[in-house]
């Protein structure tokens, strides 16, 4: 199990969990980031693609969103559906079913303290 650490202001620790396997890492909460998948209406964690890689299989359910950023007007992302992903806030755990997550390219996230960036509506 894992359990709550003491990290910077805006990050928390996250498991995320997929047929069996799972990965544990930091993610940031980003106030800014209201990505949905306009398929399902979910919101839109971003991971880097080296984490999730390690619980994907096959089977995951992959489809492509389009979606908007900073400098980016319109694109595609790649986002996949996983079973499980817990989350630490302060001594509290947020447990969510069904996870969308958007596969960022490595650039995204490279040099940075955490792995992942949590939806807006995450709390």
């Amino acid at each position: 199990m894992y359990h709550y650490q003491k990290v910077q202001k805006g990050l928390f620790p996250v498991e995320v969990i997929h047929m069996g396997k799972s990965v544990k890492l930091i993610a940031f909460y980003d106030s800014g980031n209201n990505l949905k998948d306009p398929y399902t209406g979910k919101s839109v964690h971003i991971i880097s693609a080296k984490q999730i890689e390690q619980i994907m299989s096959e089977d995951t359910k992959t489809v492509w969103i389009p979606y908007q950023s900073l400098g980016n007007t319109s694109g595609l992302l790649k986002v996949c559906y996983i079973e499980n992903m817990k989350i630490w806030k302060k001594q509290k755990l947020i447990e969510i079913q069904d996870v969308a997550l958007g596969i960022a390219e490595e650039a995204l996230l490279a040099g940075k303290p955490y792995e992942m960036i949590l939806n807006e509506d995450v709390w």
